[in-house]
């Protein structure tokens, strides 16, 4: 019966999943009905139970109670789960998750400054000038920190780098927080003036510099566990 219900489960699952690639199924639309969908795929409403809890965990549908499922648009939170959960069960450090960040984000800044057009670079500076305003506080310059890199990944048009960066952003921002917590106004000039130039290089359109100038965002706090 177990192996039954997961064949049965997994033929609804990629129906659904081809509905959603194919476009008959959008983000924010409900999916039918359990019943309709049991007759469609001529399984039982267990079945259909089966493969939207499937479906939930891995971030494509959201479950809602006494309301129809719905199709979810792509995103990082089914990946930051799993970032959570092994982090949890098998102790994977800040660092590591960091080190994944470096390697994604010096990639993603020569994305964005082969790309951006003058409002990309307006959003970046406005970011780096609210750095800039909450230079002394932690939390503050937290967020406008991590605002700084959301919009960098936005530019580099990557869609699954940046919902990766999304997934690890729970991670970063404790990172962040703690390294803010160890700096001195000294450090924190230098990691400010470390965005400027990034902004400056996506505004000259140079990839090589901006790639090099975020491996030195991520080394000028390495010993403080990144930044």
């Amino acid at each position: 019966m177990g192996r039954s219900l997961d064949r049965l489960a997994a033929s609804v699952v990629d129906g659904l999943l081809d509905d959603i690639a194919a476009g008959r199924l959008n983000p924010g639309e409900p999916l039918a009905p359990e019943a309709a969908l049991a007759e469609r795929f001529a399984v039982s409403k267990p079945v259909v139970r089966e493969a939207m809890a499937r479906l939930a965990v891995q971030g494509v549908v959201a479950i809602r109670h006494g309301r129809q499922t719905v199709v979810q648009p792509l995103s990082g939170g089914a990946v930051a789960d799993l970032f959570a959960t092994l982090a949890r069960a098998y102790g994977i450090a800040p660092a590591e998750f960091s080190a994944l960040r470096r390697a994604v984000e010096i990639e993603v800044a020569g994305l964005a400054a082969a790309r951006a057009d003058a409002e990309d670079v307006a959003g970046l500076i406005e970011a780096v000038e609210q750095m800039a305003s909450e230079i002394r506080t932690i939390d503050p310059w937290v967020e406008a920190d991590l605002l700084f890199h959301r919009r960098l990944a936005a530019i580099a048009g990557q869609r699954l780098l940046a919902h990766l960066l999304e997934a690890l952003e729970a991670s970063t921002r404790e990172t962040m927080r703690n390294a803010k917590l160890k700096r001195d106004l000294a450090t924190t000039q230098r990691a400010l003036r470390c965005h400027i130039e990034l902004a400056e290089a996506v505004r000259a359109r140079d990839p090589d510099r901006a790639r090099a100038l975020m491996a030195a965002h991520f080394d000028i706090v390495a010993d403080l566990d990144g930044g």
